[in-house]
């Protein structure tokens, strides 16, 4: 008995040596390519997650924790720009196979991936799982800190934001402007902004049961901008949330009717709705937010029908277009979700950044659906920016280089939500992962 403990201590001793070495030849190899270490660490930060089998023993012998590879592959791909790495050469596998993956599942990792797999034996296998089965997937999260299921996140939200919004517009006299508020604010609809401000106010510590009838004003604002957008006059679509637009079954007297009723509708619910939840200071900040973004959203709109046509628009012009006609409503989506849940100065201008930079990246997103999706996919009109001439960043960038700025977005937005707790954070994290990478 004592000679086997014996024996086994030596072989823990001799094992832990051999991890010891292993650990610093690795980081020497990386010293002698000019790859800095943190970005193996970064790089395989993902792997954790997905994987089906039990981690590769190499890792228990260089004693690196598992968790570092938790967000391994979130971040592989969309500026995968080298040559793909020897392993998938010598197991010959045709590295298209990987594409759809590695773009999904990428951020910025500018480096080609090492080839350590190659040199340390890694079963391929342990590979395949998480970046062929599951890459298409992935949704770029900052790091998998909470086990937060988005799918039924978002079916919780969107459920009650329609319950909401149905209690706030009851069918009432005179009926026919309140059919047509209805049918506009209840057509579906992915619900980003209520949701967005919801988050927002949970990740301070307030409830959503407080912040629901400002998510429901939102709501509101952002329906009457979408009729609007619809009329004849401005961009004359007749498809919106996969069903007839609001003045094709209505008319146009009466949607453009509908929209002052939303306008109402969100002033008053803004000051009966939250009465003895809000106090007089925040119902006028409240207020002011809305206005502010409503005012910029006209302003957006107006430059946005000017530039329809013109050749010299360039790409600050745009961004001032969707920095005023998209951005404002989800910058206010934040921070009335943060005044709501009582966040403090500094968080609540860290979310109005991070709300100014989902809006745009919303509409960069948008600009490259409408060249790349069909109408079907979309539920609306496809092809329409390019049908009435308007200047979107496919335009002016290309579809790739759009795609290329919507990642730096991406990484501005997360990089807002620095310093908040990580679980709490989650939410939003997810709902800028999916408003970069969505299909329609």
């Amino acid at each position: 008995m004592l000679q086997a403990m014996k024996s086994l201590n030596l072989r823990a001793l001799f094992f832990s040596l051999i991890g010891t070495l292993l650990f610093h030849l690795i980081s020497l190899f990386f010293h002698l390519i000019r790859i800095p270490f943190p970005y193996f660490e970064e790089a395989l930060f993902g792997l954790g997650a997905h994987f089906k089998h039990r981690p590769p023993p190499l890792f228990h012998l260089i004693r690196i924790p598992f968790s570092y590879f938790e967000e391994a592959l979130f971040r592989l791909g969309a500026h995968f720009k080298h040559r793909p790495p020897p392993l998938f050469h010598l197991i010959r596998i045709p590295f298209s196979y990987f594409e759809e993956a590695l773009f999904r599942l990428g951020a910025h990792f500018k480096h080609r991936p090492p080839p350590l797999f190659h040199l340390i034996r890694i079963p391929f296998s342990y590979f395949e799982e998480a970046l062929f089965h599951h890459g298409a997937h992935f949704k770029h999260r900052l790091r998998p800190q909470s086990s937060l299921n988005f799918e039924h996140y978002m079916e919780r939200k969107v459920t009650a934001v329609n319950e909401a919004l149905d209690a706030a517009v009851p069918l009432r006299a005179p009926l026919r402007i309140h059919e047509a508020m209805r049918y506009s604010l209840l057509a579906g609809g992915k619900r980003l902004r209520p949701i967005f401000c919801i988050a927002a106010c949970e990740l301070v510590g307030g409830t959503q049961s407080k912040v629901m009838p400002i998510a429901c004003v939102l709501e509101m604002i952002h329906t009457m901008s979408l009729i609007q957008d619809d009329l004849p006059c401005m961009d004359n679509d007749d498809l919106r949330r996969g069903k007839s637009t609001t003045h094709k079954v209505y008319g146009e007297a009466t949607a453009i009717l509908a929209c002052d009723g939303l306008i109402a509708l969100a002033i008053e619910h803004v000051t009966v709705k939250t009465e003895g939840i809000m106090s007089t200071a925040q119902i006028v900040q409240a207020i002011r937010e809305i206005a502010t973004g409503a005012k910029a959203l006209i302003m957006g709109q107006e430059e946005d029908i000017r530039s329809e046509g013109m050749s010299n628009v360039d790409l600050k012009q745009l961004e001032f277009i969707h920095l005023h006609k998209t951005a404002p409503l989800f910058e206010a989506s934040v921070v009335l979700g943060a005044i709501m849940g009582g966040g403090s100065t500094k968080e609540i201008e860290k979310l109005r950044k991070f709300g100014r930079i989902a809006g745009l990246l919303f509409q960069v997103v948008d600009d490259i659906l409408d060249v790349t999706k069909s109408t079907p996919e979309l539920g609306k009109t496809a092809g329409k920016d390019v049908m009435a001439e308007k200047v979107t960043y496919p335009k002016l960038l290309g579809i790739d280089k759009s795609r290329e700025y919507a990642e730096e977005l991406v990484q501005d937005a997360l990089g807002q939500l620095t310093g908040f707790d990580p679980v709490r954070a989650a939410p939003l994290v997810s709902l800028i992962n999916y408003a970069a990478y969505r299909q329609s």
